[in-house]
């Protein structure tokens, strides 16, 4: 864990790595509150209400945009204590990208129109993506 501290402090001092740690615990986030959905006693209505935020925003946040704020602050305390799924490289790299799409296309048909177009890519190339990348694409 110390390693993975420094590691993060020496990101944090430029303006990408800031913002590739910041996918990274949106990213975790998402993945704690998913983990605690697929419990069939938790509702998405249960689920907002519990942190704190409106199901609007739950939904927005799950979709793949990004929390800023208060409603980051509430997620994150939710969150904390909660055990972090994995999350694969490629789902922050693709939340990375997406951000670029975040107030001119609608996020989460974004993340699934880029997602498609690797699996694509892949396909044309008649080329199997390993197993990992597959996950992460069908998570976006």
């Amino acid at each position: 864990m110390a390693d993975d501290k420094g590691a993060r402090q020496q990101l944090r001092r430029s303006a990408a790595g800031h913002l590739l740690l910041d996918e990274l615990y949106q990213a975790e986030m998402r993945g704690i509150v998913r983990a605690h959905l697929a419990d069939d006693a938790h509702s998405l209505r249960g689920t907002a209400k519990e942190i704190g935020i409106t199901l609007y925003r739950l939904d927005c946040f799950l979709a793949g945009q990004e929390m800023i704020g208060e409603s980051f602050e509430r997620i994150a305390r939710w969150c904390e204590g909660k055990p972090t799924p994995f999350i694969q490289a490629e789902s922050v790299a693709l939340g990375i990208l997406c951000r670029w799409l975040n107030r001119k296309v609608d996020l989460y048909e974004g993340r699934q129109e880029v997602a498609a177009a690797v699996r694509q890519l892949y396909e044309r190339r008649n080329v199997r993506l390993p197993a990992y990348v597959m996950s992460a694409l069908d998570a976006a």
